[in-house]
């Protein structure tokens, strides 16, 4: 897909006139099911505990009009959505304790995540995306009405 432009693990953006901090990875629930199929599974699909910290120095402090992450902070994962066939006491949730830390020190209007294959908003301030395609000023304007 050449077309396609591919942000970096983690990192400071600025598109359409919005500061934007940009950090992936999460943790794959169907990882053991890949591995005992013989299916790909990326070693590398959550910030190793290094790049936790230097995305956090990068972060600190500043203040972003949209976080975009893979998964969420611990606060808002959409538990309703959580596969029962899953269990959650085997689920590796750093990447989500880790963005929690963020949430609380990098000031934010909105934060966009994925992760768990829904459309929803969760909270002010809080979408979560699957197949919706908000542009960014309706995204900014539609999460932030609210939120004080």
């Amino acid at each position: 897909y050449p077309n396609i432009k591919y942000f970096a693990d983690f990192g400071e953006y600025k598109i359409e006139g919005y500061s934007i901090a940009v950090i992936g990875g999460a943790y794959s629930v169907d990882k053991s099911y890949r591995l005992q199929s013989g299916y790909y599974w990326n070693p590398e699909e959550q910030l190793s505990a290094v790049e936790q910290q230097e995305c956090l120095s990068m972060l600190n402090g500043k203040h972003f009009d949209f976080i975009f992450s893979h998964t969420c902070p611990y606060s808002f994962r959409p538990i309703h959505l959580f596969l029962p066939c899953i269990n959650q006491s085997k689920v590796d949730n750093s990447m989500e304790n880790f963005l929690e830390e963020v949430a609380c020190q990098v000031e934010w209007d909105v934060w966009c995540f994925a992760h768990y294959h829904n459309d929803e908003i969760l909270a002010d301030g809080v979408k979560m995306f699957y197949e919706d395609i908000w542009h960014l000023d309706k995204t900014y304007d539609r999460l932030t009405e609210t939120k004080e």
